[in-house]
């Protein structure tokens, strides 16, 4: 008896004690997002960039025709082409 009263009071504290949450956001920061892993290979690299967005929005927003390189501790330059396309 005692356990199946136990249950039926967790079971409405659990269900029953949610309040919906409306996110705030006061400020908004359009920042470039840089993704990419990079090897010492000499095969094909990707780095794939982005911008920031909003919580209220659905989908990032992509940069396109970007001049993007990568230098190493030895003054190589290795350049990126851009493919035109978003990810």
């Amino acid at each position: 008896m005692n356990k199946s009263i136990f249950f039926t009071i967790v079971t409405i504290l659990l269900f029953n004690c949610r309040e919906p949450f409306e996110i705030e956001v006061i400020d908004f920061e359009n920042v470039l997002v840089v993704e990419g892993t990079l090897t010492n290979e000499m095969t094909y690299q990707e780095v794939k960039l982005s911008r920031t967005y909003a919580l209220n929005e659905t989908q990032a927003n992509n940069e396109l025709n970007a001049i993007v390189w990568v230098e190493d501790n030895q003054s190589n330059v290795y350049v990126f082409t851009g493919n035109g396309k978003p990810f």
